[in-house]
């Protein structure tokens, strides 16, 4: 009788993982070579189809998101690797325990000896052996694996080759070292790898002793020391930490390094921890990723969640991978206060940490848009912001809106916001330049078609200033002074927020902010303000908001 995964796994105690697929593969058939040869060509395939044996409704990997990681591991050019995803974006389940087999399951399929020894190394000997446990349970319990793999099964029952930390498969050189071996909480030497795996070298335990980290850097630079010759790789993976972690250290130092920078947003291509040296296939895999890169499992309302329980500097360090450097940012992630809105039976209202609550109709709400014509090929990005000033002089965000795209699409999108805040709207600002270039009598044409209420004002760009000067003069004392309130949706502000004053960042959303400090009045001095510059608005009588969508605005808080 010919063997298939259902008697294979029938006869050993486990159940099949797909029992129409796999339950058809005889061991040693076309199917059996077919099915391997796939897991050779493609780590993505091997970890979600084979390797990966979490609980189905957390095995969520998906092309998106975890593809441009499996291709830059897959990359034999890229010897020195670094691997920055956000925190539980499974880069150790890949990076760190499926692609070391994926890797001696390469050599098996091509007929080759399966003698690579792989060095697992972490702050900590106990982290490293909590990966191999990880490597060593999937050898040991997967059986669809045992099944496709039959000759990288070593004998369990020897603690000599198969233990908790190390293990050899059957090879037919025998080196010294160990197929896995655990390494960690020190240098280590006599030992030679052909892959070495850095994972977490810096932890929570450590990330802010000055010594430890310094320790750390010392045992990265050793680690050269462990590599059997050129061809070997080193891979380092994990998120950042604080602005002098290892990451930082293999960005700034080893300009060699295949770095693939990624947060909850996408790949970051600008500034000092950016993506660099990557394959054109890496690249074009990383670009088609969308934003957020995990909505399965992190979407908008739970990064959101995240951002507020964790608070900017936290969540801007392991999930945006973009920690702030106080000696060269000019805006502390500190001064940042947060909010959610809430409803009340007087209306929607900003609520505080501290209970306060500031209600809508009592705030002056302000739209800004920076735009950047060039569409998907321009530099910058179309950026929208919603804010409010409460009577206290303390500025709300609401939305921030940024993708490179055409221009007429972010129009759709700023006049949307404006029917949406309709009701407590006081003016709505453009970029001068453009505004008289292409875009404000077409703004006013499509708000008037839609029947929204759009009273626009041209924003000034002084002449004299340069962008970041023109920021740091409109926001630093907004920002000093604690006046700025964010809420759980403004992940992308925070993300520039952290990283204005570092040479190349994107700072498209904190310039429309800036601008919107041209328009920001307290409520209480409306009387003050100069209308001179307001252009065409479009105005509509009380008893005609329901036509035009504010009445719809004014039913509940779930519309701001």
């Amino acid at each position: 009788m010919s063997t298939t995964f259902d008697n294979f796994s029938g006869a050993t105690g486990a159940g099949p993982l797909d029992p129409a697929i796999a339950g058809a593969i005889d061991q040693g058939g076309p199917l059996w070579h077919k099915y391997r040869r796939a897991c050779a060509e493609s780590l993505y395939f091997f970890t979600k189809a084979v390797w990966c044996t979490i609980p189905a409704e957390r095995n969520i990997m998906t092309l998106n998101c975890h593809g441009p990681m499996c291709k830059a591991l897959e990359d034999d050019d890229a010897r020195r690797l670094l691997i920055e995803w956000p925190r539980r974006h499974m880069k150790t389940t890949i990076a760190s325990q499926a692609y070391p087999v994926w890797e001696l399951v390469r050599k098996v399929v091509h007929y080759e000896d399966p003698n690579t020894r792989v060095g697992i190394y972490c702050a900590s000997k106990i982290n490293a052996r909590r990966i191999w446990r990880e490597v060593r349970w999937g050898f040991e319990t997967n059986e669809f694996f045992q099944f496709l793999f039959p000759e990288l099964i070593p004998n369990f029952s020897s603690n000599e080759i198969w233990n908790g930390d190390e293990g050899i498969v059957p090879r037919l050189y025998n080196p010294k070292e160990p197929t896995f071996d655990t390494l960690g909480g020190g240098a280590a030497t006599s030992r030679h790898y052909d892959i070495i795996i850095e994972d977490d070298m810096i932890t929570e335990q450590n990330f802010d002793s000055p010594a430890v980290v310094q320790d750390v850097l010392e045992y990265h630079r050793q680690t050269e020391n462990l590599a059997e010759d050129l061809t070997s790789r080193i891979i380092v993976v994990g998120n950042r930490w604080s602005f002098m972690d290892l990451n930082h250290f293999i960005h700034t130092e080893e300009q060699d390094t295949t770095t693939i920078t990624v947060s909850v947003h996408g790949p970051v291509w600008e500034g000092k921890y950016r993506c660099k040296n990557l394959s054109p296939a890496v690249e074009e895999a990383l670009r088609s990723m969308t934003d957020p890169i995990w909505p399965e499992r992190f979407d908008k309302e739970a990064l959101g969640k995240l951002l507020m329980k964790q608070k900017a500097r936290i969540f801007s360090a392991q999930y945006l991978n973009n920690p702030s450097d106080p000696d060269v940012v000019d805006f502390s992630l500190d001064w940042l206060k947060y909010y959610k809105v809430t409803q009340t039976t007087a209306g929607p209202a900003f609520r505080h940490g501290d209970g306060e609550h500031v209600l809508f109709k009592e705030c002056n709400f302000y739209i800004t848009w920076d735009p950047a014509l060039g569409g998907k090929t321009a530099e910058s990005r179309n950026a929208i912001v919603v804010t409010a000033m409460d009577s206290q002089g303390r500025v709300y965000l609401l939305k921030d809106y940024a993708v490179k795209e055409d221009p007429l699409k972010s129009m759709d999108k700023f006049i949307d916001y404006a029917k949406m805040y309709g009701p407590w709207m006081h003016t709505a600002g453009l970029e001068e330049v453009l505004f008289q270039k292409v875009l404000g009598k077409l703004l006013v044409e499509r708000a008037r078609d839609r029947k929204v209420w759009l009273p626009l004002r041209k924003l000034k760009t002084p002449p004299a200033q340069r962008k970041d000067q023109r920021i740091r003069a409109a926001l630093t004392s907004y920002f000093e002074d604690g006046r700025v309130f964010i809420r759980d949706e403004n992940t992308k502000f925070v993300e520039e927020y952290s990283s204005f004053g570092v040479e190349g960042a994107q700072r498209d959303l904190i310039d429309a902010f800036a601008y919107a400090s041209q328009l920001w009045i307290r409520p209480a001095n409306i009387e003050d303000r100069d209308d001179s510059e307001e252009v065409d608005p479009i105005k509509w009588k009380a008893e005609n908001r329901g036509v035009t969508g504010y009445g719809s605005a004014l039913g509940g808080a779930k519309r701001v």
